[in-house]
């Protein structure tokens, strides 16, 4: 079974092994503009989420916003070159120089294309998609892909899928809003978990502010999340603002002031994990 235009969630891999007759689950990746898979993946239950490697004729690039090579492990936008690469937009000759920038390693005149996804180079050769450029939002100074917290989001196993999003507050007061979705037996964990969980693995800048449980998502006729029309998270008190707990009694007493000054319920992060 091949399957694409979405990132390939394990959920959807394990019912698809499922089926009787299935031996191989392909997961296959490639812009309309690649004419069009430039990478494959076998996928398995208990691999990584990856989107696999370059098909043969096919050079694939991860740079960073000089379009320079970034290192394993780093985040940059990914490129695509080869003989499937599209000449460019019929009638938009802006968006085509745009798009289609010349490519130093496919010889005279061969272009590549700026595929406008997140992505970064795993040390086993394979490539791990996390989202898309036009996803990410700037907050307090600093650039997050949200789509890079959402994939940190779901890795703990109490998360069966999980949105992660800007909302103001109050005026000038712009947060980072997590809606996600428990997995099955998981339904009774503190959304102080989850903050700690994410500490753990990313800057605090890119942790969620706010949580909101989502026991159903509402989603468009393609079948994905309408994240237009997700439950207000400042609204009746749907979102349950974390803070990690204070040392001190001085410290948890000025929590508690700014908690009341902000409006917010504050629950302290819990000693254990998971």
């Amino acid at each position: 079974v091949m399957a694409g235009g979405e990132p390939v969630r394990r959920e959807l891999v394990a019912r698809l092994a499922d089926q009787p007759g299935v031996t191989r689950v392909m997961e296959c990746y490639g812009p309309t503009e690649a004419t069009v898979f430039t990478t494959v993946s076998e996928r398995h239950v208990d691999g990584p989420d990856t989107i696999g490697a370059p098909i043969s004729g096919w050079r694939v690039q991860i740079v960073d916003e000089q379009d320079r090579p970034v290192p394993v492990g780093e985040l940059g936008e990914l490129l695509v070159g080869g003989a499937g690469v599209a000449a460019g937009y019929v009638g938009r000759p802006e968006l085509t120089a745009e798009r289609f920038v010349p490519d130093p390693e496919g010889g005279d005149g061969a272009t590549r294309y700026r595929t406008g996804d997140m992505a970064r180079w795993r040390s086993d050769g394979q490539i791990e998609f996390v989202g898309r450029a036009d996803t990410q939002v700037k907050l307090r100074g600093f650039r997050i892909e949200l789509g890079e917290v959402e994939a940190a989001l779901t890795e703990h196993p109490a998360v069966e899928e999980a949105v992660v999003s800007v909302r103001a507050a109050s005026e000038g007061d712009d947060q980072l809003v997590a809606w996600w979705q428990p997995a099955s037996g998981h339904a009774g964990i503190e959304s102080a978990v989850l903050r700690r969980y994410l500490r753990e693995r990313l800057p605090l800048h890119m942790v969620a502010q706010q949580f909101v449980v989502q026991n159903e998502w509402p989603r468009l006729s393609n079948g994905k999340i309408d994240r237009k029309t997700l439950v207000d998270p400042f609204e009746n008190g749907a979102a349950e603002a974390v803070v990690d707990a204070p040392g001190t009694q001085a410290l948890a007493d000025v929590t508690a002031l700014w908690a009341d000054a902000l409006g917010h319920a504050v629950s302290p992060a819990p000693e254990d994990t998971f």
